[in-house]
């Protein structure tokens, strides 16, 4: 019986994730489903209270959406348009396992599948435990791949990004990108994005060794790094699409040295851990890391 994969992408936002998932479906054996990011894996609230809020919260989600909190069918949930999908999902989590398991089933040439969610950064360490478990009793092999890239350029993709999409209209609003990125970097959109320390801990904690692919932004569009993801994958991947680019957030160009380097310093520790797990690898490939 051919192995049946599961591909769960936690990011980082800004380092290469949209490329990552173009790639794999490209694999005839890969299908990733009705989108890239389904954002449907939350941590759960630390009280009852908070659950009890939550709980309502959905159901008058559901109401909104559908008119009353029905159940639905498989052959139903197929049907609703992506955002519905993506809401029933998140509200009742068999649609989420149920939906990845019929795409490799239903389909005899499917092997592999997945969610590549930089959301997905947030988990902690139980959260992922308990969605591998709940995968793995589908059958599924579960493989985890974390990107990285270096805070201080991530950051600053990100807010690139912002800009030019409206996102956050207090920041579009700064007419200097210099004095946006001072505001942003400390800010905790920023912060749940760029502290790689608290999403490698959990990862390490949740998941075994063999089972996890940490790779960098800064050398993804090569073949040797492709030859690796296909390995870790047992996946015969096609060539890679070296030099197309996704999402790419060109802009202004952030000028203050000083900024960038109290930015590095704010990080410290961001940089201090991944020193600790991939040694030489990141002053070589993360210019900002040795401002710090």
């Amino acid at each position: 019986m051919t192995e049946k994969l599961f591909i769960l992408g936690l990011g980082a936002q800004r380092a290469g994730t949209t490329w990552l998932h173009q790639q794999l479906n490209r694999c005839d054996a890969v299908d990733m489903g009705f989108t890239k990011e389904y954002n449907a894996l939350v941590n759960p609230k630390a009280s009852l209270r908070g659950q009890w809020r939550r709980h309502r919260r959905r159901q008058e989600q559901l109401n909104a959406s559908f008119g009353s909190a029905r159940r639905f069918s498989h052959e139903e949930f197929l049907a609703l348009p992506t955002e519905q999908k993506q809401l029933l999902m998140r509200v009742r989590h068999h649609h989420y396992l149920d939906y990845f398991d019929h795409l490799v089933a239903d389909n005899p040439t499917i092997h592999a599948t997945g969610d590549i969610s930089p959301y997905y950064a947030q988990l902690h360490a139980d959260r992922l435990r308990h969605i591998r478990r709940q995968l793995r009793r589908r059958g599924f092999t579960v493989k985890l791949i974390f990107l990285l890239r270096d805070p201080v350029d991530r950051i600053q993709s990100q807010l690139r990004l912002i800009r030019r999409e409206g996102h956050v209209p207090e920041l579009s609003r700064i007419a200097d990108p210099d004095r946006a990125l001072a505001v942003h970097y400390r800010s905790a959109r920023c912060e749940r994005h760029s502290r790689y320390e608290h999403t490698l801990a959990a990862i390490e904690a949740a998941f075994p060794a063999n089972d996890v692919l940490v790779e960098f932004h800064e050398r993804l569009f090569q073949q040797h790094s492709h030859t690796r993801l296909a390995r870790f994958l047992n996946l015969k991947l096609p060539p890679p699409e070296l030099t197309k680019k996704i999402n790419a957030a060109p802009g202004p160009q952030f000028r203050d040295t000083n900024l960038l380097r109290a930015i590095a310093h704010h990080y410290a520790p961001t940089y201090t851990a991944c020193r600790e797990r991939f040694g030489d690898q990141v002053e070589q490939l993360w210019p900002y890391a040795r401002l710090v």
